[in-house]
């Protein structure tokens, strides 16, 4: 259980009431009904507080985190720029029979991370470029979204996604997704 500590700058959670304050504050991170959001481990914090400070200069006002463990959150103080989601209970775990590594065991285990970050803020009306912790933004991709969705009349576009070097016979990584 994770201590409860709530100030401007560090969020952690001790209860369902807590977990449920911060999802709650998922809409302040919202550029024109668009969040970014990242899935972590721990070993991620210091490209997190990089994609943090990139998104916030192209308007984003933090990114959302979905922590895969309690070891994942960053240390106090958590800049403004990030929003430190509550660890899913009970873990999420990938059934061993899916994962003949360990590194595909994290894989596995990210991806359930992932889409239930996916569904957690879909379900709240907003729409989600979902970025590896290991981007930065180099420009909003907002207007190119928007260009791209509106390009196609009449023909309803809900997911665009971009995986350098994408083959199908690869496993399914998200690089970035934006998804309504």
């Amino acid at each position: 259980m994770l201590s409860a500590i709530n100030s401007s700058n560090l969020l952690a959670f001790d209860s369902l009431d807590s977990a449920m304050a911060a999802w709650s504050q998922v809409g302040r991170c919202a550029c024109n009904s668009t969040v970014v959001a990242t899935v972590a481990s721990s070993e991620y914090a210091p490209a997190l507080l990089k994609l943090g400070a990139s998104a916030k200069e192209f308007g984003f006002p933090c990114v959302l985190v979905q922590p895969m463990d309690p070891e994942a959150l960053i240390r106090a103080p958590v800049p403004a720029t990030l929003l430190l989601l509550p660890v899913p209970q009970p873990a999420l775990l990938p059934r061993r029979q899916w994962c003949g590594t360990l590194n595909r065991y994290g894989s596995r285990r990210a991806q359930l991370f992932r889409v239930r970050l996916w569904r957690e803020v879909l379900q709240r009306g907003l729409d989600l470029l979902a970025v590896d912790a290991t981007l930065r933004l180099r420009a909003s991709p907002l207007p190119h979204l928007h260009h791209l969705v509106a390009s196609l009349p009449g023909r309803p576009v809900d997911v665009l996604g971009a995986q350098p070097g994408w083959i199908f016979n690869k496993a399914f990584k998200t690089t970035a997704m934006w998804l309504r």
